[in-house]
């Protein structure tokens, strides 16, 4: 009989497999998709900025070099990003082919789980420090341009308007780091305890006993449901 604590690690990293296939494709997409994206804004910005009064215009023309110098950066990041995407399609096949081969308690199930969830704290310490370091960036790019803007704008003249625009920009921020390295740890956290699990004795023993026993199980396993 399946340990309910096997059982539950193998759904909960079948789950996390599929999740990561679709955050895989969704990845992809976004990977092939953006620098079309980005071109098309900047031409919609470029034809809005005609008919628009002189101040819209220059609004319209900063935003575009906003996401122009926001393009190079992700241009800067994208080798790390690939290699994540590479890294996280490994850990995808690990943990959906050890997940169904657990559940069915296929011989040397676990290490598959193992390798898979292995990879995929990789995977998530390399996206977090993608993430981070790209954010970084971005973020320095959009906080000059704002400075730059308030500098000329009647309404940010007062020092502490300025300063609550700028902590109120920050504090954001800070916000979506903090829950992404969060969600980070999580992960972490629960792959370590899942391989700590997966390696106790009895459960490598239902994957690796061998006579009888390992017999036993081998025939249970594949039967038909």
């Amino acid at each position: 009989m399946r340990p309910a604590g096997l059982t539950a690690v193998c759904i909960i990293s079948l789950c996390l497999g599929v999740l990561g296939g679709f955050s895989l494709l969704a990845g992809c997409v976004g990977l092939v998709a953006q620098p079309f994206m980005m071109d098309a804004m900047q031409n919609f910005m470029k034809g809005m900025g005609g008919a628009q009064s002189p101040q819209m215009q220059q609004q319209l023309e900063q935003q575009r070099v906003v996401m122009q110098e926001t393009l190079v950066v992700q241009q800067r990041w994208m080798p790390f990003m690939i290699l994540a995407m590479v890294i996280l399609a490994v850990a995808v096949v690990g943990l959906i082919v050890g997940a169904v081969k657990g559940l069915r308690l296929k011989r040397m199930a676990h290490r598959w789980m193992i390798f898979g969830m292995a990879t995929a704290m990789v995977h998530a310490l390399v996206a977090g420090y993608v993430g981070y370091g790209s954010q970084v960036e971005s973020q320095a790019i959009v906080m000059r341009h704002f400075n730059q803007t308030v500098q000329t704008s009647p309404g940010m003249a007062n020092p502490a308007a300025k300063a609550m625009a700028n902590n109120m920009m920050q504090a954001g921020t800070g916000i979506g780091m903090v829950i992404v390295f969060g969600w980070v740890l999580l992960k972490c956290g629960y792959y370590a305890i899942a391989i700590w699990y997966l390696l106790t004795p009895p459960i490598r023993k239902l994957f690796e006993g061998d006579g009888s026993e390992r017999a036993i199980i081998d025939a249970l396993s594949d039967r038909p449901v």
